[in-house]
């Protein structure tokens, strides 16, 4: 599977998404290099859980990207799986006693990811973003500000994360078995 085979298969309802996803991948992505863009995507995809898109993604990446990249892609799936569901436990129940209390979770992954430590947190904020964790989110954000990013590649990196999110959507869509509708009588 590859990235063109992927806009092939998406359907004419879904022509914005395609168009997004074309563009990610065929031009310059503001404030990210070629292989930020691919570990970001590569760690979305994982996140996803979307076969398909995945192995175009990884297609893409590995012509990019070493095993480290992968590893630390899986990771961040990992580890936000984790601190998105513990830091959204928190948001949820507004209660500072519990909120103030040891985490008693191990995250040594946070300082040795194996790669880039700039890149590790773009994926942290790519995954915290399809997670939905607006804690986690806020937080890698402001991580990346203080090292440095700009903005406008912050917004790439949540822009990267909703077009495959969308991708993947539109996929799962035009997998799904469809039946025909049979009217049944009136009794029914």
């Amino acid at each position: 599977m590859s990235i063109q085979n992927i806009i092939r298969k998406i359907p004419n309802y879904a022509n914005d998404i395609k168009a997004n996803f074309y563009e990610l991948f065929s031009q310059e992505i503001e404030g990210l290099s070629k292989s930020q863009l691919l570990g970001i995507a590569l760690s979305v995809s994982y996140a996803l859980k979307h076969e398909q898109l995945l192995n175009a993604i990884r297609n893409e990446a590995k012509v990019v990207l070493d095993d480290s990249y992968f590893d630390a892609a899986k990771s961040a799936v990992a580890i936000m799986g984790l601190n998105n569901t513990y830091y959204g436990f928190l948001e949820m129940i507004s209660d500072d006693e519990i909120t103030n209390m040891p985490i008693g979770l191990h995250m040594s992954v946070l300082r040795e990811p194996g790669i880039d430590k700039l890149d590790y947190e773009m994926y942290l904020l790519a995954v915290s973003i399809i997670n939905n964790c607006k804690y986690c989110t806020i937080f890698h954000k402001n991580i990346l500000i203080k090292k440095g990013v700009q903005k406008p590649a912050i917004r790439s990196v949540a822009r990267i994360a909703a077009v495959l999110k969308g991708v993947a959507a539109v996929l799962e869509t035009e997998g799904l078995r469809t039946y025909e509708f049979v009217l049944r009588g009136e009794n029914f």
